[in-house]
């Protein structure tokens, strides 16, 4: 068996929720890939951080409004054999 360490990140304006949902999703697409490349994947711990952001729009000008930034570090395992 393999370990993997997985990221995602989110920053959103805002409440935490936004932020972390867009970081879940991610996470989520990430496992899911992998899901689809091997026949057993195993999610053996996760961890996150949330902080307070200012939050800038794409356009130039916009300004900085206050939400959250989200980290999920994830590591799940999988076989070494890659089946």
């Amino acid at each position: 068996m393999t370990h993997i360490f997985l990221y995602s990140t989110a920053t959103e304006v805002g409440e935490p929720s936004a932020a972390l949902q867009s970081a879940v999703q991610k996470m989520h697409d990430l496992v899911a890939d992998l899901e689809t490349k091997h026949r057993f994947v195993a999610v053996q711990g996760h961890s996150h951080t949330v902080i307070p952001a200012r939050v800038t729009g794409t356009s130039l000008t916009s300004r900085p409004r206050p939400g959250y930034a989200v980290t999920l570090t994830t590591v799940v395992e999988i076989p070494t054999d890659n089946t």
